[in-house]
């Protein structure tokens, strides 16, 4: 069994160069994708942090505001979007239909834990601004008791 496939050291060596190149050129390729914080759509968030509040602006464009779904699970902040669009259109004397759907999701790590029931969101002029309060940070003290 084993003279059936030999492999040499160089060769097992020459396998894995190959399939590294490989992955390198294709995650290079996804560089301008979703996948790369701050490029493509949905990426352009902007974060200020102060000792009470979060702000989170995001550029959402041409979205309706009954569209846009926020959720918050733990510390994690999710945005969802979806818009979709039929147009009417006659081609040539023939009625024709056309469709088109975007939905757009990103969720993102805080900081820190925010006020679940505080939270504001507002969307105006193509940004949706969400203001997230701070929960104050509480330190219990313990007494320890001797014997």
């Amino acid at each position: 069994m084993r003279d059936l496939i030999s492999w040499k050291k160089n060769e097992i060596v020459t396998l894995r160069n190959q399939m590294e190149e490989l992955f390198n050129r294709f995650f290079d390729q996804l560089s301008c994708s979703c996948f790369t914080p701050g490029a493509g759509p949905f990426t352009d968030w902007q974060f200020d942090e102060d000792d009470r509040m979060i702000h989170v602006r995001i550029a959402l464009p041409d979205i309706d505001p009954d569209d846009i779904e926020i959720s918050i699970s733990g510390e994690m902040l999710s945005v969802r979007s979806k818009r979709e669009e039929t147009e009417r259109i006659e081609e040539n004397g023939y009625p024709a239909e056309r469709k088109s759907s975007l939905s757009l999701a990103r969720s993102v790590h805080l900081p820190s834990r925010v006020k679940r029931d505080d939270i504001e969101a507002r969307y105006s002029e193509g940004v949706l601004e969400i203001i997230l309060p701070k929960l104050e940070k509480t330190v219990v003290r313990v007494e320890v008791k001797g014997e």
